[in-house]
């Protein structure tokens, strides 16, 4: 009957039983299933509920001999696109059940895509947001556990037990930050800005992260043979090595174990290399290879796995975005990720990401001598931990600091004597008034007034205001001595500048 349709040229596969048809079903290979209502000990129906059980999304299109009204109702109900009964449709009437299966099949997937993509969304936004909580109250916290470790120590006695007990403390802190760091990264609370990276470090610290979290029988090896930087955000960065770890890790566990291995090296891609690489334009490139020892992926799949929503996990384990998202971010960087595999032995993933000359951005030195000033500050924050901490550690530096825990106590201060300040330092997060509210009350009156703001995480500040430009910096708590002192004299430096 197929045969009879001219429109379409249509290519059939038969099954005579159950187990064949469901075999066949698994393998993903059809656009549309024509199944019989009966198939020997099991029926169409339960080949229709087991096929989903299994992932496929494909239209179902139910055959049946008795025109019964329930069972095809109850044939529609578990999904079956439509139904036809024998001996009362044709070769148009088939060739417009399979167009129209086709059609709703594919508004069903679209709708079901968004839904999953809407409900990611609001999980992850979710996520952040708790994140962005947690970080902002636990990195006030070690504000106060590296600050007054640093302060300590510097009055220790030199090479003194009491001194590498402080060390200990501030090292355990700056850890602890880069803990933070490390969620925010994951909860994708980071800003997505573009910055020289060293990819080896970053590898080290996903390696380290990701260990805790897959099975001990999956053993991580690596080869770092590149120090390498790209133009990259480590958000992203983060993303592509958690996202290809993940995959990896979880096509293992099903063997019960296996390695994981990655690999960095320097390459350089040349005019005679482009046949092999059509999408890189010639010059140095950062080749990273990913491999699993996992059953690999089938061949008539392999080419769909960057497809967003693509997956084949079950239902509840997977959005199917984890390598759409790679392949995303690698192609947004001027690069490549192929794929290779082989059943029973497993997959390997290489990325090709262009390197730079560019320096990377370096954390100052505590060992360096810091700047000093004697002007005069206003330092607003509602933690007093971090009041007493950060009044002492300006007064060190020479600065003249006044102090307050209310934002609206220190909004009343500076209305009643703007020209005894000039620098202001207040924290964002604040009851009552917030320090973005606070910084422009006070811009009002004294419009050429300097302002650094802090938070406890990067989060993304809108500054509506006329004066907004003079809040010279933003700083991310915690807060090394020697950050704080060099961005508030570099601040105070930048507004006599601008003044004279």
């Amino acid at each position: 009957m197929l045969s009879e349709i001219k429109e379409i040229q249509y290519e059939l596969d038969w099954d005579k039983d159950f187990e064949a048809g469901l075999e066949n079903i698994k393998k993903k290979q059809h656009h549309v299933y024509l199944v019989d209502y009966y198939l020997g000990v099991k029926d169409g129906l339960q080949l229709i509920q087991q096929a989903h059980k299994n992932g496929i999304r494909k239209p179902f299109i139910m055959l049946t001999g008795q025109g019964n009204r329930k069972l095809d109702f109850k044939a529609m109900q578990l999904g079956a696109a439509d139904y036809l009964v024998k001996g009362q449709f044709n070769a148009e009437t088939l060739e417009r059940s399979i167009r129209y299966s086709l059609k709703t099949n594919q508004a069903s997937v679209e709708k079901k895509d968004l839904q999953k993509r809407l409900f990611q969304a609001q999980k992850m936004e979710s996520i952040g947001t708790l994140a962005g909580g947690i970080a902002h109250d636990f990195n006030n916290i070690l504000t106060s556990i590296i600050g007054f470790a640093q302060l300590a120590r510097d009055r220790a006695i030199k090479d003194s037990d009491l001194e590498d007990d402080l060390s200990e403390i501030y090292t355990a802190g700056l850890r602890a930050k880069q803990l933070v760091s490390q969620i925010l990264t994951f909860a994708r609370k980071n800003e997505k800005e573009i910055n020289p990276l060293r990819v080896d470090s970053l590898l080290k610290e996903v390696t380290k992260f990701i260990r805790s979290s897959i099975p001990t029988s999956i053993e991580i090896k690596s080869t770092i043979k590149s120090k390498a930087l790209i133009m990259g955000n480590q958000t992203q960065v983060h993303q592509i090595f958690m996202n290809l770890f993940t995959n990896e890790s979880q096509a293992m566990e099903i063997k019960g174990g296996g390695i994981l291995e990655v690999s960095m090296e320097d390459i350089l891609v040349g005019m005679e290399s482009l046949t092999k690489y059509p999408n890189l334009e010639p010059g140095e490139y950062l080749k990273i290879t990913v491999s699993d020892t996992g059953d690999g992926i089938p061949e008539n799949i392999i080419e769909s796995i960057f497809e967003p929503y693509f997956t084949t996990k079950k239902e509840g384990e997977g959005t199917g975005m984890g390598l759409a998202v790679v392949h995303g971010i690698v192609a947004s960087y001027g690069g490549e990720i192929l794929v290779s595999s082989e059943l029973g032995k497993g997959t390997v993933f290489t990325l090709f990401l262009p390197t730079t000359k560019k320096t990377e951005n370096h954390e100052v030195s505590e060992s360096e001598d810091l700047p000093k000033g004697t002007e005069r500050i206003l330092l607003v924050d509602d933690e007093q931990s971090i009041v007493k901490l950060s009044q002492r550690v300006l007064e060190k530096l020479g600065y003249q600091v006044t102090s307050r825990t209310s934002s609206i106590e220190a909004l009343e201060l500076f209305k009643s004597s703007p020209n005894e300040f000039d620098l202001v330092i207040t924290d964002m997060t604040m009851p009552k008034m917030k320090g973005d509210k606070l910084a422009q009350s006070m811009m009002d009156i004294k419009p050429e007034l300097p302002i650094i703001l802090c938070t406890g995480y990067n989060q993304k500040l809108k500054l509506k205001h006329e004066n907004s430009h003079h809040i010279r910096a933003i700083l991310i708590k915690p807060i090394s001595q020697a950050d704080f002192a060099k961005n508030i004299r570099k601040v105070l430096d930048e507004g006599k500048v601008t003044n004279d």
